[in-house]
């Protein structure tokens, strides 16, 4: 092994056994990533949709003034009445608001699917590396989230070059892997998998995300001089 090699390995910490529980612990931090992560993903959808509706807010045309005239006012007496209802919803304070694309709406979502993935690798490089008598005092106290927490704010803290990190998380991953039972690589596969799943779930619910965002925003004020309902 290269000089340069053998330095770097050694600044790496120790890879404690990998026992039933830290196994289990890794498995359910995978489970509680593509949660967390899906809520991210929706997240960034969301924000996208809302800002994609304030950009788009307008005051209503004839077709949807009437629209809501109609659902406000009932069943109309006569023509006039129904027109002049239609008119009070144009002058009122009601704004219309176009709904987004949906493939906006997912890459809204992509973009946020690098940082995910970082975030997913630090926390399983925390549990990973975490020493023997620290797991086992955290997993009893109940306080294991806080110690990878803690680990992972560590990481940043130092400002871990990227390079060093990939060799950490590649480390880590095979050894959950090895776990397993699996060849090289395939904790990798399994982080990403992960990562990718929870963004499925969230882009699932994007094309009723965008449908909703298709609506109206401020209030109508109706006068005294308003139409006669029924």
């Amino acid at each position: 092994m290269p000089a340069a090699k053998k330095a770097a390995a050694a600044r790496l910490p120790v890879l404690p056994v990998i026992g039933v529980a830290r196994f289990e612990a890794a498995a359910g931090l995978v489970e509680r990533i593509v949660g967390e992560q899906s809520d991210v993903f929706l997240a960034a959808q969301t924000r996208f949709r809302d800002r994609h509706r304030a950009a788009t807010a307008r005051p209503l045309d004839a077709m949807e003034a009437a629209q809501v005239a109609s659902a406000i006012s009932g069943a109309m007496q006569t023509p006039e009445e129904f027109a002049q209802a239609a008119l009070l919803m144009q002058e009122s304070g009601l704004r219309a608001t176009d709904p987004p694309d949906r493939i906006e709406m997912l890459v809204a979502a992509g973009a946020a699917t690098a940082p995910a993935f970082l975030d997913a690798c630090l926390l399983m490089v925390a549990l990973i590396e975490l020493p023997a008598e620290e797991f086992r005092e955290h997993r009893k106290a109940q306080t294991l989230d806080q110690a990878i927490a803690d680990a992972c704010e560590r990481i940043r803290d130092q400002d871990t070059p990227m390079k060093e990190m990939r060799g950490r998380v590649a480390r880590a991953m095979d050894a959950f892997a090895a776990t397993a039972g699996r060849p090289p690589g395939e904790g990798m596969r399994l982080l990403a998998t992960a990562v990718w799943q929870a963004l499925q779930e969230a882009t699932s619910m994007s094309e009723s995300l965008a449908t909703s965002s298709s609506s109206l925003t401020g209030s109508a004020e109706l006068t005294a001089a308003g139409p006669a309902t029924t």
